[in-house]
């Protein structure tokens, strides 16, 4: 029980982080879905504080924007392209011919297929703030081993202006009961 607490504790903690510490208003909606198979504890409970319940309600410009930064921050190519939907706090201290140099403070895979192979699931959800959990996979001759990592995306401006932008990236403690979905 105090792991589980712990946990919900740590959860709601790298949303703060992951939104530079600003809070935003959040709907608490009561639902039941911890005894649903394939749900852990803490997931469950923070998806609880969100007002987006599934991967296929996210935003399509979000959506978008995880997937540049992904094929080419994380796996390094095109490293360009990332910078552009990378949020200020993961710019900071680089300008875009530093970033294109490589050494940037996201991890680096080499995902195989992503748009066939990735699979995605939404850990918290709001309309300013989401944590995604990818699911990655590696070419099948190579040796290793697929990664779960949890992309944050901060919405910045409104109307036309609006996009998404990533502004936290680490590999995602999946350990136990964890389901993905595709949609």
């Amino acid at each position: 029980m105090g792991a589980s607490v712990l946990a919900a504790g740590l959860a709601v903690l790298i949303v703060k982080l992951a939104s530079d510490g600003s809070s935003h208003p959040v709907t608490l909606r009561k639902t039941h879905t911890s005894g649903l198979p394939g749900k852990s504890d803490n997931g469950t409970k923070l998806l609880q504080l969100s007002t987006i319940k599934s991967y296929g309600k996210v935003d399509p410009l979000a959506k978008q924007s995880l997937r540049t930064f992904i094929v080419s921050a994380v796996a390094r190519k095109n490293l360009g392209a990332s910078f552009s939907v990378a949020a200020p706090k993961m710019r900071r201290g680089y300008t875009l011919a530093k970033w294109k140099k490589g050494t940037l403070p996201v991890l680096v895979y080499h995902p195989y297929k992503f748009d066939k192979t990735a699979i995605f699931r939404l850990f918290y959800g709001t309309s300013t703030d989401l944590l995604i959990d990818v699911r990655l996979f590696s070419a099948p001759k190579a040796e290793t081993r697929p990664l779960t990592v949890r992309v944050g995306l901060r919405r910045f401006g409104s109307g036309a202006g609006r996009r998404w932008l990533v502004n936290y990236v680490q590999p995602a403690n999946t350990q136990g009961n964890v389901a993905y979905s595709g949609n």
